[in-house]
């Protein structure tokens, strides 16, 4: 028997989904266990929402639990539009600097969080000295060789300038409503970092990963 909170009532209750429950996040066997974690939780929730915005932004995996419930309390409004002849390199040139992009819907992505499940597809760009044709170039034919995986459900690309290698990486991504699958996903797939929505910025997993990049471009 697995345990989950619900989010429409705050307490926990047994899942019951046979395959990929629809809450995902934090699942249990354990009684005691589902317990703490609706009481902490909720705790979040009920605290001011500055207060909860502020603890989201520290880069420590203690606080993953605040990132998923500021993403609860926060949801971005609106679209933001995608045009490949709009994309800059200058625009991505900063450490953490970077986009996350639902090609088939031609839009940007504005909630939850984001991770790369895909190592073998991801690029390392050496940008510092790329015109934005070159940029261009690059993104078009990645996006051309792997246009059957982008139109998947949930799959996105995502650009990330790592300020631990100095590459502009981009992948292939998934979006989670909860910052701690993420963190377990990326793990598993030997990634630097997460990106959180709510705070616009980069949460390291681990800063020695390489996240699994088969080629780089100078």
């Amino acid at each position: 028997m697995r345990y989950h909170r619900s989010p429409k009532t705050g307490t926990y209750q047994i899942c019951r989904a046979k395959n990929k429950c629809p809450y995902g996040g934090f699942h249990t066997e354990s009684l005691s266990e589902i317990i703490e974690y609706c009481n902490q939780y909720n705790d979040i929730l009920n605290m001011p929402l500055e207060k909860n915005k502020e603890l989201a932004e520290r880069d420590e995996e203690n606080y993953d639990l605040y990132r998923t419930v500021l993403c609860e309390r926060v949801k971005a409004t609106g679209e933001r539009s995608f045009s490949l002849d709009s994309m800059n390199v200058s625009d991505y040139l900063e450490d953490n600097a970077g986009a996350s992009i639902d090609v088939k819907g031609n839009k940007y992505v504005m909630n939850g969080f984001s991770v790369s499940l895909y190592p073998e597809y991801s690029l390392g760009l050496d940008i510092e000295n790329m015109s934005d044709e070159e940029f261009k170039n690059e993104l078009k034919e990645y996006m051309k060789q792997h246009k059957d995986i982008l139109s998947k459900e949930n799959h996105i690309l995502g650009l990330w300038k790592s300020p631990f290698d100095k590459k502009l990486y981009v992948d292939i991504s998934i979006v989670c409503g909860n910052a701690k699958e993420c963190r377990v996903i990326g793990a598993d797939k030997d990634q630097q970092a997460y990106f959180d929505f709510q705070t616009f910025s980069a949460i390291t997993i681990n800063a020695n990963a390489t996240s699994g990049q088969i080629s780089t471009t100078n």
